[in-house]
């Protein structure tokens, strides 16, 4: 156990942060399978409530639309503002020879 949290979990950090910051993405920026696989409001993704309410206003609303696009995209862009080190470590490390 103290090798695993002394060694190997310091060396697999940046590639674990980059592959939960890319799935973490992926699936908040998902809308199909989130459409077909949910059927209760309080388990869709951001995206889908943002569908719902604008279909429900009729009209095509610009405004509110570029908003909540705005509000879907701060998470993401928070994020990645704080795992960007470790992002560039864990795709980087595999392109560097020593």
């Amino acid at each position: 156990m103290r090798t695993l949290v002394s060694v190997i979990l310091p060396l697999t950090k940046p590639g674990l942060v980059a592959v939960g910051l890319y799935a973490f993405i992926l699936a908040w920026n998902d809308y199909q399978y989130a459409l077909i696989m949910t059927s209760s409001s309080s388990t869709r993704t951001v995206q889908i409530g943002i569908a719902q309410v604008l279909e429900s206003m009729g009209a095509q609303n610009w405004g509110g639309i570029l908003a909540a696009g705005v509000l879907a995209v701060v998470p993401v862009v928070v994020l990645f503002a704080l795992a960007q080190r470790y992002l560039i470590q864990g795709l980087s490390a595999g392109a560097v020879r020593n």
